[in-house]
């Protein structure tokens, strides 16, 4: 017991010491008394990341040479994880992560989210302001609680001082924003917080003005030029807030809130003045995930596509063997008239892989033609997503291009399946193209979402214990220690991990950490307009690392691009780190 006990007194002390240097208590206002919430103060756990990790450093150093000058854009993320089966009820938590815009591609890798902040569910309940009241505190503690804050400036050491101020880019899900900001939200007259002029679906407000649209119009032309100004929500805010003091008002201001699509909240974030200069409204971005393939626009149309298919009696075990096989690396994605197994990643790999069957194996037939079109508009979607998704730095171009296909497939979707489908997420997609132009690249919560394993797994270890008071600073304080030591295991970007044996003046491994995550063999990866397959990584001191591929290529006489198959040329390829990926 010696060594358990030895280990347990040095992860307790490891804590203790981290708590102590970054731990801030929050009063947070419930409707009987006060929560003392303790989470880390963001801004020194960004220079505490900078100071014991040379990974996370560097992050900073190289942002800092692309961006030497201006403001940085600090991305705030917000989820709800539910640990283990939902079915036992054990404790749901709220996490918050950050990270920034700066960071380029390098915001796909876990390591360059730093989660800050945890709350239990059943707290949230019985907040005076619910929700939004919580994220007023959180954006707090980010930009005007104490100092230093990255309102008046972040000091970090990378190598030389730098001062890292920066504003505020949300991101978040339809339903985190309806929560975070305190408006009605797809159920509500005003389904979306952008739109002056979306109406919910059905609604005969919609006609009442040639301007006006329902939200399954998708006709983005008719919405671009109605986009409503932080001005205008902070004023409506404080009109309803000011009602709140006027004897006999409840029915008016429940009407001005229909009208507005927003709640009156004295104690959220929306009227919480001091935070307007950095939290904005127009700057709260739609997660393309979610809009996409967790319950989104692709998620219904494969369950459609499916569907249809399944009335039409085609047997989906060979459905699978056809879209699974010959696949490097392997797929096996499994089907059903209720559409395909799995969660957002499993959709995303789906998408391609059905629009093949589909053009190769149903079209021919003439059967659901209508159908077919519209997925392989979808598909096309899908795919000049991933592509920018690759980009440094989109271009204007790329995201018109992205407009024009989700235009091509919202017309072919309504052919196809009618309005009745259409879904609010079909409308928050119109959003994603103006967002990417802002931030200048795609993101996604992909890497949140795995980084949520992190807290899942902690909680389990607090779940049976009894620390109402504690359990938030608990969860955090161990993530972070857990993502630190992952850190200090890991090389910097560009060396050798997991090295497996030596081999003369070279080392070996399967696996590498690159500046935008780990790569492992038998991985696939895009560059210079083709695909390789990783083998094996070989180091040295002298020659840095290389990566050794199998290269493939496209085998086909069809010129629609589904049809492509990914073929082995036969032909090995070595990479360098600076030719491929810096």
């Amino acid at each position: 017991m010696e060594g358990p006990q030895c280990y347990r007194k040095v992860m307790e002390k490891a804590r203790s010491k981290l708590r102590k240097e970054l731990e801030i208590v929050i009063d947070v206002p419930l409707k009987n008394g006060t929560f003392l919430w303790g989470l880390f103060d963001p801004a020194r756990l960004m220079q505490y990341y900078c100071k014991e990790s040379k990974e996370y450093a560097d992050k900073i150093s190289r942002a800092r040479q692309r961006y030497p000058a201006g403001r940085w854009r600090l991305i705030l993320y917000e989820d709800e994880i539910q640990p283990g089966n939902a079915f036992l009820g054990k404790r749901k938590l709220h996490a918050w992560y950050f990270s920034f815009c700066e960071f380029g591609l390098e915001i796909s890798d876990e390591n360059s989210w730093l989660c800050f902040a945890v709350l239990q569910s059943s707290i949230v309940a019985s907040v005076q302001g619910g929700f939004s009241c919580v994220s007023k505190l959180v954006h707090q503690a980010l930009f005007t609680r104490r100092t230093p804050n990255f309102a008046s400036g972040v000091g970090v050491l990378c190598p030389m001082p730098f001062l890292v101020r920066a504003d505020l880019e949300d991101l978040q899900d339809a339903d985190a924003k309806k929560y975070k900001w305190d408006i009605k939200g797809h159920g509500g007259l005003k389904p979306c917080m952008h739109c002056s002029n979306c109406f919910m679906k059905g609604h005969s407000a919609a006609n009442m003005h040639p301007d006006f649209v329902d939200i399954t119009d998708l006709d983005w032309d008719r919405v671009k030029n109605h986009q409503v100004a932080d001005k205008e929500i902070w004023d409506a805010q404080d009109e309803l807030v000011a009602l709140l003091d006027v004897h006999g008002s409840a029915e008016c201001r429940k009407k001005r809130e229909t009208f507005f699509g927003m709640n009156a909240n004295v104690h959220g974030l929306l009227a919480c003045k001091d935070l307007r200069p950095w939290v904005k409204p127009s700057l709260s971005s739609y997660d393309p995930m979610h809009c996409l393939f967790s319950n989104g626009i692709a998620d219904l149309e494969v369950s459609l596509v499916c569907g249809a298919l399944g009335k039409r009696n085609f047997d989906f075990r060979k459905i699978e063997a056809f879209v699974n096989k010959g696949w490097a690396p392997a797929q096996q994605l499994q089907f059903s008239k209720d559409g395909v197994k799995g969660m957002a990643q499993e959709c995303l790999r789906a998408v391609p892989l059905l629009r093949h069957f589909l053009m190769k194996l149903v079209k021919p037939f003439g059967v659901l033609a209508d159908e077919v079109a519209s997925f392989d508009a979808l598909a096309d979607v899908v795919a000049q997503c991933q592509k920018m998704k690759l980009s440094s730095k989109i271009s204007d171009a790329e995201a018109d291009e992205l407009q024009t296909l989700m235009a091509r497939h919202f017309h072919a979707f309504k052919i196809a399946w009618g309005s009745e489908e259409v879904l609010p997420k079909h409308h928050y997609t119109m959003h994603l193209p103006t967002q990417m132009k802002r931030l200048g690249l795609v993101v996604d919560c992909f890497a949140c979402e795995r980084k949520n394993k992190l807290p899942k797994q902690v909680v389990e270890h607090y779940r049976m214990a009894k620390l109402t008071k504690l359990l938030e600073c608990c969860v955090v304080t161990t993530m972070n220690l857990v993502q630190l030591d992952n850190m200090h295991r890991a090389p910097i970007p560009g060396q050798l991990i997991e090295p497996s044996e030596t081999n003369g003046e070279f080392r070996q491994s399967n696996s590498a950490r690159l500046h935008f995550g780990t790569i492992h063999a038998g991985q696939a990866f895009l560059t210079n307009g083709a695909c390789f397959i990783l083998r094996a990584c070989l180091s040295n001191d002298a020659a840095g690392l290389i990566l050794l591929a199998r290269k493939y290529v496209f085998s086909t006489a069809d010129a629609h691009p589904a049809a492509k198959i990914w073929r082995d040329s036969g032909e090995h390829v070595c990479f360098t780190t600076d030719e491929s990926f810096e």
